[in-house]
């Protein structure tokens, strides 16, 4: 299992092994949340390698645990149960992006709303070779949809998950 700590000013949100925890930092548990956690022998794709550390966004945290199929919000404070999101094949976890969490699944990227949990849209993807964020409002993806074809660069809006551009990569 890999164990991720995301810190803000004053607490500290850990997540591992179908657990998060959120604690002062000085060490005191503020409240612990145990998630149904699937064993990779019944559940997890060869596709499931997160390396997601829990967001922390305001007076929220929001995590998705090795091994557990769901992404969920929990109050920061009082660890309460905010939403929760079923998420079978989620690879990564981005912070907020123009009011969205961004999903990297097996299938493609996908959008949460940060409020709700509900998604907000979805960009299929066959192929990816990476994808990053590039300021409040929009995403890059590089991606390549065939064997054929020359891979290319896509900006994405954050918001609305449209196309704002694509260029191929000439050269390659």
């Amino acid at each position: 299992y890999t164990v991720h700590v995301s810190f803000n000013d004053r607490l500290a949100v850990c997540s591992a092994a179908g657990t998060s925890c959120c604690f002062g930092l000085d060490g005191e548990v503020r409240w612990l949340r145990r998630h149904i956690h699937v064993p990779d022998s019944i559940g997890n794709s060869v596709e499931d390698f997160r390396t997601s550390p829990p967001i922390i966004s305001g007076d929220r945290t929001i995590v998705s645990p090795d091994g557990v199929h769901e992404i969920c919000c929990f109050e920061l404070d009082s660890g309460r149960v905010v939403w929760r999101t079923p998420t079978p094949d989620v690879r990564d976890i981005h912070n907020e992006l123009a009011g969205r969490i961004i999903v990297d699944a097996a299938e493609g990227l996908f959008a949460l709303n940060s409020e709700t949990g509900t998604v907000a849209w979805r960009f299929p993807l066959q192929s990816r070779f990476a994808w990053t964020l590039i300021d409040e409002t929009k995403l890059a993806v590089l991606r390549c949809e065939s064997k054929t074809t020359r891979p290319q660069f896509v900006w994405l809006d954050g918001l609305t998950g449209e196309i704002l551009g694509q260029e191929a990569i000439l050269g390659i």
